[in-house]
């Protein structure tokens, strides 16, 4: 039985990237201009991110399909 909470679930970059078909670059503009969640730093070279801020961004942003659901 898996006891983990649905916020402690975190999410990689290359799958934001892949997610968004978007670039690196891109992706940290939007977050230094506020339009995208900010990360979790986890160690000197690594980040994660909120599986539910990433699901909630993808979802309230029209600049994705609407169609699709994450």
């Amino acid at each position: 039985m898996n006891n983990k909470n649905y916020s402690d679930q975190f999410i990689k970059l290359s799958d934001i990237l892949n997610m968004l078909s978007i670039s690196r670059k891109t992706w940290f503009e939007w977050i230094k201009d506020g339009h995208a969640p900010e990360p979790v730093k986890f160690g000197p070279k690594t980040f994660r991110w909120h599986e539910k801020d990433i699901k909630e961004y993808i979802n309230k942003n029209h600049h994705l399909d609407d169609n699709k659901e994450y």
